[in-house]
């Protein structure tokens, strides 16, 4: 499951959304937090593509992954996210408020694991323990915060905010969003670790589209093979 890397994402659009504090700590925020907050309360879902580069700090591999996004917003430990890889190797991850479930067509294995067990077992699946309602907190207790420059990212104005953990325990040393001028949004990031550096991009953004429960449970075969972990 190595492209699970990519809940990353998911982790990162959690913490973007939810960078703003309280009422008295917005008044002394720069306007593209406090646009970036305002934003957050206004997602109540997205679709998106997917775009993903892994490079190994050692050996310097690259391993590149594309696919699609979507998200649902729900209350705290109910929200709803589904990644669908379609390349290079077909994968699909179903979050459903505390349950994740990975099918590997290929393998016709369905995994099926919790967000705190998946923390256990993968570092990147921790990302999905920050749950949407209380990112904010969690962020400013965990990172330090600093606005950098702007830059381009799908040919729209971006800006880009650093977030340096205060604790690099769990493996990762640093991340940087890229917060697009158009919706508020983030639609890049780049991730570094202590084995890997990892890119991920999303285009064309559909915010608050309708999407049904339905389109984050997985279809499967009849005989697919289900490993609990």
């Amino acid at each position: 499951m190595q492209k699970v890397i990519l809940s990353i994402a998911v982790a990162a659009i959690v913490a973007a959304l939810g960078l703003a504090g309280s009422p008295a700590e917005a008044q002394v925020m720069p306007p593209v937090l406090l646009k970036l907050e305002q934003a957050g309360k206004n997602l109540k879902s997205l679709q998106a593509g997917i775009s993903q580069q892994k490079q190994d700090r050692v050996l310097g591999v690259k391993e590149n992954s594309t696919g699609s996004l979507l998200y649902k917003a729900g209350a705290a430990g109910t929200e709803r996210v589904l990644l669908t890889y379609t390349s290079p190797i077909p994968e699909t991850v179903s979050v459903v408020g505390e349950k994740v479930t990975i099918y590997q067509p290929k393998l016709n294995q369905l995994f099926v694991t919790s967000r705190k067990a998946g923390v256990n077992k993968n570092r990147s699946l921790g990302f999905l323990g920050l749950a949407y309602s209380d990112a904010a907190q969690q962020l400013r207790d965990r990172y330090t915060i600093t606005l950098l420059g702007e830059d381009m990212v799908n040919g729209q104005m971006a800006t880009q905010i650093q977030l340096d953990p205060k604790d690099t325990s769990d493996g990762v040393q640093g991340i940087i969003l890229w917060v697009d001028h158009k919706t508020w949004l983030p639609v890049k990031y780049f991730v570094t670790e202590k084995s890997s550096k990892t890119t991920i991009t999303l285009t064309a953004l559909q915010p608050n589209v309708t999407l049904g429960d339905e389109k984050f449970v997985i279809p499967v075969p009849k005989d697919v093979k289900v490993v609990n972990g």
